[in-house]
């Protein structure tokens, strides 16, 4: 099972739809009280790595929290579409917990788009000659 925390940039009715529509493949935690919302990103990175989760944002200018160093031990999926159906989010995220390893997400920025997947290293410079792109059916 893939622990999550979900924070405040995510479209509540998705996170409310996975939590209702359980799977053995992940555990969400959702960041939406009116304290938890006005967390910072760092404030986030730091509950996600107390709590051994991987971060789900869909935070627009996410990258450049990497960029500035800011490290992600227990990895990122990065959500970068617009409206989506629950239909097609579910879609994305099932085989994706269920084919990959938590372990292989930790430390990797999982960059989740309506069509493709781009794994990138989470931390230090991104060398676009080794990220890997998995296109999704």
């Amino acid at each position: 099972m893939m622990p999550l925390l979900a924070d405040a940039n995510v479209n509540g009715k998705y996170i409310k739809h996975l939590q209702k529509h359980k799977s053995d493949k992940w555990e969400i935690r959702y960041l939406h009280g009116r304290e938890e919302r006005l967390l910072d990103d760092e404030e986030v990175e730091k509950i996600a790595r107390e709590q051994g989760r991987a971060i789900v944002t869909c935070d627009k200018d996410f990258d450049k929290f990497r960029q500035e160093g800011m490290e992600f031990p227990n990895g990122v999926l990065w959500l970068r579409f617009g409206s989506l159906s629950f239909k097609r989010l579910f879609g994305i995220l099932e085989p994706l917990c269920s084919q990959i390893p938590f372990q292989d997400l930790q430390g990797n920025l999982f960059e989740v788009t309506e069509d493709h997947l781009f794994i990138r290293p989470a931390v230090g410079e991104w060398d676009e000659s080794k990220v890997q792109i998995i296109p999704f059916e």
